[in-house]
């Protein structure tokens, strides 16, 4: 089984942590499971990483599940032909603090029917449901069992 989560840096923040920890476990633990991490910018992780880092462009030709993390990575992600299955990972609820933001360009991301929405927690998908799409999973902070549990399609 393969996947790939799409970031737009791994680094030194608790989303990249996360990540790096929840792909190291599944590396260590579970034999043909391969997990490659997408980023847009270079960046150096935190934790030594034991799964392959690609940059985005990489997406286009990968056949098998991406998750996108972030506004940035759900609309590149809905534009490649590559993948899958397109999950969009709400870890942030990012359009609560936009400044200058266009309800139709959030709504072609959150309501757009070629991405399925996972939830950070059931908090998240509470407060994302009452105002958009209801997510379709959750992933508590990027747990393995989780992943691998969404990634299956179970």
């Amino acid at each position: 089984m393969k996947a790939g989560i799409l970031v737009d840096r791994i680094d030194g923040s608790q989303l990249s942590f996360n990540i790096t920890a929840c792909v190291n476990h599944i590396s260590n633990n579970m034999v043909n499971t391969d997990i490659i991490i997408f980023t847009k910018e270079p960046s150096a992780p935190v934790l030594t990483p034991l799964f392959a880092i690609m940059p985005e462009t990489e997406i286009w030709g990968f056949d098998a599940p991406v998750i996108s993390t972030s506004l940035e990575t759900a609309s590149t992600l809905l534009q490649a032909t590559g993948p899958t299955q397109k999950y969009f990972y709400v870890w942030d609820l990012e359009w609560m603090r936009l400044q200058d933001f266009m309800h139709s360009n959030l709504s072609a991301i959150y309501n757009n029917e070629n991405i399925e929405l996972i939830a950070r927690s059931k908090r998240h998908r509470n407060i994302i449901s009452k105002c958009w799409r209801s997510p379709s999973h959750i992933i508590n902070d990027f747990d393995h069992k989780d992943l691998i549990r969404v990634i299956k399609n179970d």
